[in-house]
């Protein structure tokens, strides 16, 4: 069984970090943002370049260009890669974390899982509709351990009608409650609208994850929240809502001047790789609205 090549966890990868972890000529990275990649050549699955003797394929949806906005994730490049190649154990894959969309990308173009569609359907539930999945659940309750092997194998103990590990189904256990605190917090009216913006400032104690929101929220353009963090500043948390116009992205409403210290890709982000900010979320949230309100589709 050939595995991929787990690489440290950083939100930008750089080309000479890929080069350094296999002298292979031909290199798969799979679901993280290799440094200027939006300039080499596209492709179906992501994007290409050579660089002296060597090639890098990176199958992402991370880079900032409208190909991908909209709901893909890199599970799915990983699907259209196989309908022209076939993995081949000559070339590495490389990832940088294990979340679903990680494992599933990396596994398939290892040829360790068949390219079919509930892997599809299960990377666009972790990455972009929130839908409970429980393949998507699964991987994404893993994440926080980085242990592939035992990713892939509760996976198939989960796909053969198996109980998963003990501790896995405590992590499971923990994204339940997670999902159902959102749903609580949606109920009491934690959020507040401002246009088409949804905010909710919470305490720490509250703090849900982003992904759970936006079938919560399916009318609103984007879903901000907040809790205070050790440090006094705020980690705020956006995302992309599901009633956004197709081909929208936070870019282009404005999330960069409304809060200049997030960080993500174009459908989710936060300022917490940034320490956190000063401003608030409701702060964040009514400059948002005010940005979206102002462009031209709706002036």
């Amino acid at each position: 069984m050939t595995l991929p090549i787990l690489m440290p966890l950083r939100a930008i990868v750089l080309v000479e970090e890929v080069l350094a972890v296999t002298s292979a000529p031909r290199i798969l990275v799979a679901d993280c943002y290799i440094k200027g990649s939006e300039n080499w050549t596209a492709a179906p699955w992501g994007w290409e370049t050579r660089i002296g003797d060597r090639t890098i394929i990176n199958v992402d949806h991370h880079a900032d260009d409208p190909r991908f906005y909209r709901n893909v994730s890199s599970g799915n490049l990983a699907i259209e890669y196989l309908k022209v190649h076939e993995p081949d154990p000559r070339v590495p894959v490389v990832i940088n974390h294990t979340d679903c969309d990680s494992v599933i990308s990396s596994a398939i173009l290892c040829g360790l899982l068949e390219p079919e569609g509930r892997y599809g359907e299960a990377v666009i539930a972790a990455d972009h509709t929130g839908e409970e999945n429980r393949i998507a659940d699964l991987l994404q309750s893993l994440d926080i351990r980085r242990d592939y092997l035992a990713s892939l194998h509760n996976l198939r103990l989960l796909e053969n009608g198996e109980p998963v590990e003990p501790d896995v189904e405590a992590l499971l256990e923990d994204r339940r409650r997670e999902r159902a605190l959102a749903i609580q917090l949606v109920r009491a009216g934690a959020f507040e609208r401002f246009g088409r913006v949804a905010v909710a400032t919470l305490p720490f104690a509250q703090r849900v994850s982003g992904e759970f929101l936006p079938p919560l929220l399916p009318d609103v353009w984007a879903i901000v929240s907040g809790t205070p963090m050790y440090n006094g500043l705020w980690e705020t948390k956006a995302r992309l809502g599901l009633a956004a116009p197709a081909g929208s992205s936070l870019f282009a409403f404005g999330i960069a001047e409304a809060e200049p210290l997030f960080g993500g890709r174009w459908n989710a982000g936060s300022t917490k790789r940034a320490g956190g900010s000063l401003r608030t979320p409701r702060e964040v949230a009514t400059r948002l609205a005010h940005f979206i309100q102002e462009l031209p589709q709706l002036a």
